[in-house]
């Protein structure tokens, strides 16, 4: 279990490194292409045998406590989260576990070095 953990932890921080060289090569594209991006849409552009296809993409943020004045500028989502299903009393659960779905997804992990030795 061990070498399995010390395995884990090395491919974490080494993704997370390669992560970080990805987004920086990013910017650096981003600079030399700017110019040349449309407001909407894509824009392709070739380097010999590479082909780059970039699009732009924008972040909306509504103020959640003026957004119910404009609702009928907004989609709504109904949400639940699994800690918020448990806490439902079995009345309330027998009408929304007709209309929700509980999937088992793939569980988290979180592993470190204990007091900075090399023990688990």
């Amino acid at each position: 279990m061990k070498e399995l953990l010390k395995q884990w932890l090395e491919t974490k921080n080494e993704e997370k490194r390669l992560k970080e060289l990805r987004e920086e090569l990013e910017i650096q594209i981003y600079e030399f292409i700017q110019s040349e991006l449309p407001a909407e849409g894509s824009k392709t552009l070739y380097a010999d045998e590479y082909k780059l296809v970039v699009k732009p993409n924008y972040a909306v943020k509504v103020d959640q406590d003026m957004a119910p004045e404009y609702a009928q500028y907004f989609k709504t989502k109904y949400e639940l989260s699994y800690s918020q299903y448990k806490q439902l009393d079995m009345g309330s659960r027998k009408y929304v576990d007709e209309i929700v779905t509980i999937n088992t997804l793939k569980p988290s992990f979180s592993i470190s070095m204990k007091g900075g030795g090399n023990d688990f």
